[in-house]
């Protein structure tokens, strides 16, 4: 159903996906209601009444419910739509419905937002306009009136958007890394990869998905499709063909590079050009972002990594000695997986928040840690340890609730302290 005029639509989740899904609706003339979990924003439906209770909503006058991408098929109300036979989609799908651009997917377990900016960058740069929407923060729905004809759609999506979507829809696809994540709705890791691997369902048929040779190897009993392009080794090529030496950058960025070169190359854009649209992306806030350098000590902020996954990614990033400030909140887990990725690499810890001691135990035994009270502390120390061209890198491995409002609050934080820090060691 493409035409909502005059249609009963329910918005399920309000948050920043309901509420551009609320506003699109809206200027398409649906009568529209809306439903999240959260009893306090019933006072702040402007385009439409929001309810909380499933007992306010008459199912038997709705025509149709979109949901945000971060409702579970299990909530109660999406149950009750499925029984009642309800058009169900998604914001991902409601969005890409509307508009005829390029469409370039990009999704994985970690690197996926950072991967998405730098294709859109480099595409602007080299003079061909494009916009990153989707899972990295900006809802499809709320760019649909504001695109132009022949900018091109770089959409980050993750598995639950992938899962919403109904429609071939994406001129190409590129498919980064599968590692454990959202085990709580999938249950399985097979299940999880297969939910990945269904993006190549809505790939048009001159389409093509870009992904690592081992990826596909590995996941080759899910995967169908043969419209296959590898972006193996796209960094090394390109180096060669401008007469440059391998790039000091770990196996993580050099996997993510090669991804994004793939891509560009596609679009029959220069060598020069790729190199200066690489040469000028300065990257995401909070994911392996350079802050500072004081006296050969180079200051990185990850805030971003609150899982092991995003831990290995920022180890594997660098290839100087580091010095790395761990912890807050305990969410359980393993950090013994950790230890392969810390030889020769990591020359002493520093632990902070709640999980500091049982973190500490972990590698104590192997390494130098050091248990602080603060985030600053910790930066402090590490400064203080650290030698001529040594990394002092937050990357924390877990959520930065008890000390911090957000994984953002805590990078910001620590921003500001390193900020301070010049002429201190």
């Amino acid at each position: 159903m493409k035409d909502y005029f005059g249609k009963k639509v329910l918005i399920l989740g309000m948050g920043k996906s309901g509420i551009s899904m609320a506003r699109f609706l809206h200027q398409r003339g649906a009568l529209c209601l809306a439903f999240d979990d959260n009893s306090k924003l019933e006072q702040y439906g402007d385009f439409c009444p929001i309810f909380s209770k499933i007992e306010d909503i008459d199912f038997n006058q709705l025509d149709a419910v979109v949901a945000s991408p971060g409702v579970s098929p299990e909530h109660q109300v999406y149950k009750k739509a499925l029984e009642k036979s309800l058009p169900i989609k998604g914001e991902v799908q409601l969005g890409l419905e509307a508009i005829t651009n390029t469409c370039i997917a990009v999704t994985g377990t970690n690197g996926k937002s950072t991967l998405t900016s730098l294709i859109s960058h480099v595409l602007n740069s080299s003079g061909l306009k494009a916009r990153a929407v989707g899972n990295i923060g900006l809802p499809i729905t709320s760019i649909v009136d504001k695109i132009e004809p022949h900018e091109v759609v770089v959409v980050e999506l993750s598995s639950y958007q992938i899962d919403s979507l109904q429609s071939i829809c994406l001129d190409l696809a590129l498919l980064l890394n599968i590692t454990p994540d959202h085990l709580e709705r999938y249950g399985s890791m097979e299940n999880y990869a297969k939910a990945k691997l269904s993006i190549t369902n809505y790939i048009k048929k001159e389409g093509f998905l870009f992904t690592a040779k081992s990826l596909a190897n590995q996941w080759r009993d899910y995967l169908s499709f043969k419209r296959i392009k590898f972006y193996d080794g796209e960094l090394k090529r390109l180096l060669k063909l401008l007469g440059k030496n391998d790039s000091e950058v770990g196996s993580f960025q050099e996997q993510n590079l090669s991804a994004a070169i793939a891509v560009l190359r596609f679009f029959n854009i220069a060598i020069r050009d790729i190199e200066e649209g690489l040469k000028s992306f300065t990257g995401l806030p909070h994911r392996c972002e350079y802050v500072e350098t004081f006296d050969g000590t180079h200051f990185y902020n990850d805030s971003k990594a609150t899982n092991i996954e995003s831990v290995i990614k920022a180890l594997t990033s660098f290839k100087k000695p580091i010095h790395l400030i761990m912890g807050g909140d305990d969410k359980n887990l393993d950090y013994s997986n950790l230890k392969p990725y810390f030889l020769d690499k990591v020359k002493e810890i520093y632990f902070i928040g709640q999980v500091k001691e049982k973190m500490a135990k972990v590698f104590e035994k192997e390494y130098s840690v050091n248990l602080c009270s603060s985030l600053e502390e910790a930066t402090r120390e590490a400064y203080k340890k650290s030698g001529t061209d040594e990394i002092v890198l937050l990357s924390p491995g877990t959520s930065s609730f008890g000390m911090f409002n957000s994984f953002e609050h805590r990078g910001d934080e620590f921003k500001r302290i390193v900020k301070h820090l010049e002429g201190e060691k």
